[in-house]
């Protein structure tokens, strides 16, 4: 979040020396003020959500670790229920963490309640799983976009 503010302060900098400047090729500030602020307003919100998305594609990617037996779930070694439990916690996890991850920064800021809730649902279904479950959750989810969008909100007070 910080290196996407900083790239927005960048642009806006830039993109107002390009307006305003009397020796720019591109100077409409004087003439067009109005004109020149909508323009710096679009090319700010675009370079935040270029980065936002950059940042998006590189969480996205996922980190495959070495599965070891205990997150397998041989049949021989687990019992179905524990394996079937295990896969539900994923399942829940990643549907929270899906519906976490949002396009526009602008609808974190609408949906602040809803985050908070997810984010609490998350912690909580970590926190009751069994030491194989967590293994099965850990293993087989997006690590990198999980540790991103988890905040330390004090969620486990």
């Amino acid at each position: 979040e910080s290196e996407n503010r900083f790239w927005c302060l960048v642009a806006m900098l830039f993109a107002t020396g390009v307006l305003f400047a009397s020796d720019s090729p591109a100077q409409i500030g004087d003439r067009y003020p109005r004109l020149a602020m909508t323009l710096i307003f679009i090319f700010v919100l675009y370079v935040n959500h270029w980065e936002r998305s950059l940042a998006r594609r590189a969480l996205g990617s996922r980190v495959r670790l070495r599965q070891q037996m205990a997150t397998r779930f041989p049949s021989a070694i687990f019992s179905p229920d524990l394996v079937d439990s295990a896969r539900e916690k994923l399942r829940k996890v990643t549907e929270n963490l899906r519906k976490l991850d949002y396009r526009f920064a602008a609808l974190k800021t609408w949906n602040q309640q809803d985050i908070l809730r997810r984010e609490r649902r998350i912690v909580g279904i970590l926190s009751s799983a069994s030491s194989d479950e967590l293994n099965y959750i850990l293993t087989n989810v997006n690590l990198p976009l999980l540790f991103y969008k988890i905040k330390d909100n004090d969620l486990l007070t």
